[in-house]
């Protein structure tokens, strides 16, 4: 897997999040993680702890992130997240299609 410069990661389920860029993704697309999380309708203590590590996200949570966020292509989807789940690339690929799909 490909690292920025010391990324900040965060273990999740013994694999590593790319922590800094999803609260970078956050910042460019106007997100707290109050909002955030109000977006996704989960309490903000559920976000934290899910970008702390200490919980894991669902697929549904990842897909809704990517779309809320504007994380539209599937190899930044992949750095961001795939570290934490090998098995959702397909899954993510098809999602962000279907979700292009309704919005559009």
């Amino acid at each position: 897997m490909l690292y920025y410069d010391h990324p900040k990661t965060e273990t999740n389920g013994g694999e590593k999040m790319q922590v800094n860029i999803l609260r970078a993704k956050m910042v460019e697309a106007g997100y707290t993680q109050r909002s955030l999380a109000e977006k996704l309708n989960i309490s903000e203590n559920t976000l934290s702890n899910k970008l702390k590590g200490r919980s894991a996200f669902d697929v549904n949570e990842v897909r809704d992130i990517c779309a809320v966020l504007g994380i539209e292509n599937d190899k930044e989807k992949a750095y961001i997240f795939l570290s934490l789940y090998p098995f959702l690339i397909k899954y993510l690929i098809v999602a962000s299609v279907e979700v292009k799909k309704s919005v559009g």
